[in-house]
């Protein structure tokens, strides 16, 4: 296979980095950052805590470290209450300097919960980097989001939506005989997602899906199976949509991976690995996809559309990310550093997209 084009990190992101070195004066950032052991989980799933979805403390001052590293004045919070208060008591009032505010996640499971601080930002005049409050909460439903991306042409599996006390929407279910993976509608991180989750249409489909929503509470997105790889596309949005990427996942070293998917317990110990799946061109489908999945979309910034990879070679989008990790485990630091940079740049090349996004800095 032939290496990702080596002009991306040169010629995309390095002179914005370089652009950003200079804003140290003109902006600070509010980063905030549910972290495991500090950010209390307001409420929570049994056996699926949503902790798995936060940083870890090595992760927290990764991310930290490289947004300081060139001068910037940063604002931790670890609550999100705490920053709601400081920016209520005006302590957010930061004189000539513009405040842009970066959220990780949400201390609330559920529906709506990672649009929460981008809509109260909204409210204050405060730049998100990141997913505006529409995108995050659509993102985070996967039946909409996998709907909307389907009728724009983006390959999709057969998908269907399960909702307590009502039973299938329009009373479409799937077809019988058929393996399906049973998922969450409204999380992440794989939260939900676990041995009990692939199962067969047949005559106990049913309940066994209205236990899962039972036990979680939400809707559930209830979708084909594609027996193969699973590939991550990590894409940046500098003015357009660039994916320099195909990242596959490996498990106990199999790059194939069949029947095995990743599931709760896999994703909370970090147990798998990252392989280059495709070289980049414009005649791969792969990178077309992504790339109008995130236009559709209307991604901001860094976003992660997933795929699953049929036994025929044909990709299918199963889920997408609004704020995807970037930490040293993640499909973009592999995609960083296969690329020519450095993961621990990450973050400072996705304040660079926010930056140029509203006018900060100059393409």
């Amino acid at each position: 296979m032939n290496p990702p084009p080596p002009e991306f990190w040169t010629e995309v992101i390095s002179p914005r980095l370089a652009q950003l070195a200079r804003l140290t004066d003109a902006v600070a950032v509010a980063v905030i950052v549910c972290r495991r052991g500090t950010t209390p989980a307001t409420t929570n799933y049994k056996g699926h805590s949503i902790e798995t979805r936060y940083y870890s403390d090595e992760e927290t001052e990764e991310f930290l470290s490289a947004l300081r590293s060139i001068g910037l004045t940063v604002f931790p919070f670890y609550r999100e209450d705490d920053f709601i208060r400081w920016v209520l008591d005006g302590r957010g009032d930061i004189g000539s300097r513009r405040l842009l505010a970066y959220s990780s996640g949400a201390s609330v499971p559920g529906v709506g919960a990672k649009a929460l601080l981008p809509a109260f930002c909204l409210l204050h005049g405060i730049d998100v980097i990141g997913p505006d409050p529409h995108v995050a909460s659509l993102a985070r439903h996967k039946f909409h989001a996998l709907a909307l991306l389907q009728s724009s042409g983006v390959p999709v599996p057969p998908t269907y939506l399960f909702v307590p006390g009502t039973g299938w929407l329009d009373g479409r279910r799937p077809r019988p005989g058929t393996n399906v993976i049973v998922k969450p509608s409204h999380e992440a991180a794989s939260i939900g997602v676990d041995a009990l989750s692939l199962l067969t249409s047949d005559q106990h489909l049913d309940a066994a899906v209205a236990d899962r929503a039972q036990i979680f509470q939400q809707p559930m997105t209830v979708q084909e199976f594609v027996r193969g790889r699973e590939i991550e596309v990590p894409v940046f949005v500098f003015g357009r949509c660039h994916t320099p990427l195909a990242v596959g996942l490996t498990m106990a070293g199999q790059e194939d991976l069949g029947a095995r998917f990743l599931d709760y317990e896999t994703v909370a110990t970090d147990n798998y690995g990252f392989y280059r799946y495709a070289a980049y061109g414009p005649d791969v489908p792969l990178f077309s996809h992504a790339a109008r999945a995130a236009a559709v979309l209307g991604i901001r910034d860094f976003g992660r559309i997933d795929f699953r990879i049929d036994e025929t070679g044909l990709p299918w989008a199963i889920d997408v990310s609004t704020s995807p990790y970037i930490c040293r485990h993640s499909s973009f630091a592999f995609a960083a550093n296969a690329c020519g940079g450095e993961s621990d740049q990450l973050p400072l090349a996705l304040l660079a997209a926010c930056c140029e996004r509203v006018g900060l800095l100059v393409s």
